[in-house]
């Protein structure tokens, strides 16, 4: 099912079905972001400036897979509740805040077994980043979880 943004935003590429997936699809969308046209800030989701366009993890991915132009300032609520829980989503993630970044993806509390295994999930090096060289080191940090993550889910599937 693709998830589509109200009508102010262009229609974006389905999202993946998975946290896993989904921080996989940031990190890979960050890393191709033009840092002539980009600039990376924790702090913004994805805001037109003067200079450029500032963009955090989830914004990254509003920039690439959810195909929104630079000019355009968003947040999470400008697009539909699908779409916005899994921004809301990839922000607790960045933030390795694991259990509540898998409630508002999924809807629901994980399991016990299952928040105690995201409890264990590695942390990334910095919650809060600006410019490209911090954004990076985040980018490598976090990149840690992607595995670990896509084993919960699968063991969480076959539960």
């Amino acid at each position: 099912m693709t998830d589509i943004p109200n009508s102010s935003t262009p229609t974006p590429h389905s999202l993946p079905g998975t946290m896993s997936g989904l921080l996989e699809a940031a990190i890979a969308d960050a890393r191709k972001l033009d840092p002539e046209t980009y600039y990376p800030d924790s702090y913004r989701w994805h805001s037109a400036e003067k200079d450029a366009c500032a963009v955090c993890l989830a914004g990254s991915l509003i920039a690439g897979t959810l195909q929104t132009s630079p000019d355009k300032t968003v947040f999470p609520n400008s697009f539909s509740d699908g779409v916005s829980s899994k921004l809301d989503s990839l922000d607790c993630m960045r933030l390795g805040a694991w259990k509540l970044a898998y409630h508002k993806f999924y809807g629901h509390e994980p399991s016990f077994a299952v928040g105690d295994q995201l409890t264990f999930l590695p942390q990334p090096y910095s919650k809060h980043f600006r410019g490209w060289d911090e954004f990076r080191c985040h980018l490598i940090s976090i990149e840690r979880a992607v595995e670990p993550l896509r084993e919960i889910e699968r063991n969480a599937e076959a539960i």
